[in-house]
This record gives structure tokens, sequence and C-alpha cells, in this order.
């Protein structure tokens, strides 16, 4: 984490500061710094709801008392929290004014638990949209994956961290298993680097599967992002999914990810069922493979109808324009 570009500050009217994050008792931790803000002249506080940070506590205590309004931007629940975790977090989240959430299942479960639906409004999540539109509009269809692989078949790709949990492995052992049973064939890119890529190539070697498994490695570059992503039928995320949904869908290719939805990140709402992706039991092959397959076999080419209903999803919820708005309104509404 400590090699994360930080933000371009000279964009603010003030210089800021910054806080320092303080690792108390596991999992508890302090944001040094934070705590004073609340006696400066603002109003509204938004501010992330993560029920670990003991100083957030503090600051909703303390903007209670002194009659302010602090807003918390969370992932809320999970639906996997025990008793005890779920007690913290409905106090934590009840002494918030507002709680700005990445999804409408965490809103689900947070009403279910008693909490308020006044007090939750559904944010979403965006990646950098202005440029991936831009680069959307002058996308189209290139033979990178045909040179490559040497065959017409259709392409699935992966983009992102190759670890473990991302079970990358169950999708080179459904494409195995296609190729024994002579079932629907396809190719699979693998775009990213990390700890799982030895363990991947040796697999991908042991079932004889190198002229269908592409390692492309690491790649930051948006324009040949976009290129990748586009020309792939389906993007595969067997593990958890997070932004990589978003991404996929900002250019034009439907996501096939598990449906545990208590071990997903909130991006899996973008993933509507037939329409802009589909899902299969988490950690079975078999299911992996017959998902896949289904998808391949109803639609032998991505059309520009499937690409549009990606494309529509992002510019109705996961884009930066609608988070401000949301943002806006609901902290504008609540100060009348």
């Amino acid at each position: 984490m400590a090699n994360l570009k930080k933000m371009d500050y000279s964009v603010l009217k003030e210089s800021p500061k910054e806080l320092k994050f303080i690792k108390l008792i596991s999992p508890f931790n302090w944001l040094k710094g934070s705590v004073p803000l609340t006696f400066k002249p603002y109003k509204n506080y938004l501010i992330t709801g993560e029920p670990y940070c003991l100083s957030t506590w503090a600051i909703l205590l303390i903007n209670r008392m002194i009659g302010k309004k602090t807003y918390l931007w969370s992932h809320g629940w999970y639906g996997n929290e025990g008793k005890i975790k779920a007690g913290i977090k409905k106090v934590f989240f009840c002494l918030s004014h507002k709680v700005f959430l990445y999804g409408h299942y965490a809103e689900s479960l947070m009403r279910n638990e008693g909490i308020d639906a006044k007090k939750l409004s559904v944010v979403y999540n965006s990646l950098h949209y202005s440029k991936q539109k831009s680069l959307r509009e002058n996308l189209s269809y290139s033979d990178i994956y045909q040179k490559h692989f040497n065959n017409s078949k259709q392409t699935i790709i992966y983009i992102g961290r190759v670890e473990g949990r991302k079970r990358l492995d169950i999708v080179i052992q459904a494409l195995h298993l296609a190729k024994t049973t002579n079932q629907v064939l396809f190719n699979f890119c693998i775009v990213g680097d990390g700890s799982d890529i030895i363990y991947l190539k040796q697999l991908v070697k042991d079932l004889n599967l190198n002229a269908e498994v592409w390692f492309y490695g690491a790649c930051y570059e948006e324009e040949k992002i976009a290129e990748l992503i586009f020309n792939a039928a389906l993007c595969v995320s067997p593990g958890e999914i997070g932004l990589a949904a978003i991404h996929a869908l900002s250019f034009g290719t439907p996501v096939i990810t598990h449906k545990d939805f208590t071990n997903q990140g909130p991006e899996f709402e973008a993933i509507q069922e037939g329409i802009t992706g589909s899902y299969f039991e988490k950690g079975n092959i078999d299911s992996l493979l017959e998902t896949l397959s289904e998808w391949l076999r109803k639609h032998p080419v991505k059309t520009n109808d499937i690409a549009l209903n990606c494309f529509k999803i992002i510019d109705e919820k996961y884009n930066p324009e609608i988070q401000v708005k949301i943002l806006k309104d609901t902290i504008e509404s609540s100060s009348n």
C-alpha cells in the first residue's frame, strides 16, 4: 500500500493535512489527526465507515453530541457477520446520520437488521469513466487473439492480481475438461501478475494447455486494456469480483463470477443474469464450465447489443457523475 500514488493536491483550494494510520491491537486502528476536525466550522462530515477504526467511533459520538451530521461511506453488510460483529456494526451505523453504500445487496441486509431504510443510500462505485468512455467510442474489433492463438475460438479474459484467492486454477481446469470431453472450446487470456503465476504456468504445462492459455502479464496502458477486454467474449473472475467487473463492462464485455454473494465485492450487482454476464456455483469446476459453455453457445459472436447492455449499466449507475449527484442530493436534502 505504501507505493500507491497520491492524488494531486494542487487541484484543491487548500493544501490538505495527511492523517496518520496507527495500528492498535488487531484488528483495531486509529487515524491520528481526524478527531480534532470535528471542532472545525463544518456542518457535514463524509468519512469512510470502517467499524474497526476507533477514531471514527469518536467522530460519530462527538458529532452526535454537538449537533453535526456524519455520513459514512462503507461496504456495510456482507451477510457473513456473526452475532457479535453484527451487533457492533448495527450500533456503529446507527450513530451516523446516513450511510452511503456500494450496492443494494448490503442495503437489503441492513434493512433486515432493523436499520432505518431512510438512513441508507446506494452510491455504487466507479473507475476512470471519462477516459474509458472516450476510448470505447473508438473501439473496433481486432485480430489480437486470432494472431496470438492462431485459431478462431472465442477468448475469455481475466484481468487483475494473479493470486490464489482469485481461483484462476479452476478456469484452467474447466478449459482442460472442455477439451477432453469435446465441449465448447475457448482460449484464456490472463492479464496481470502475482504470487500464483508460477503455479498456474506449471498447471497449464501439466494439462498441455500452452496453446490455449496466454499469460499476457501486467498491463497498465488503458488503450491496450480496452483492446484486450473489448475483443474478448467474456471476462471471468472465479474468485470474488470487484472493480474488475466495472472495468470489463466499461469496455463492452460481460462478466462471469460465483454466486456466493456473502463473499463477493459489491460490484457483482452490475452483473445482470443473461444480460451483462452470469453466475456459477463457487469453486465448482463443472458449474463454471457449464456457465461458460452456455453463454458461448448462446452467443457464438459478441454482438453490438451485448456490448451496449454492458455500457448501459455503467452509464446509468457505475460512474462518478452519478455518484457525485447522489452524494450532493442526499447531503443537500438532509441539510434542509
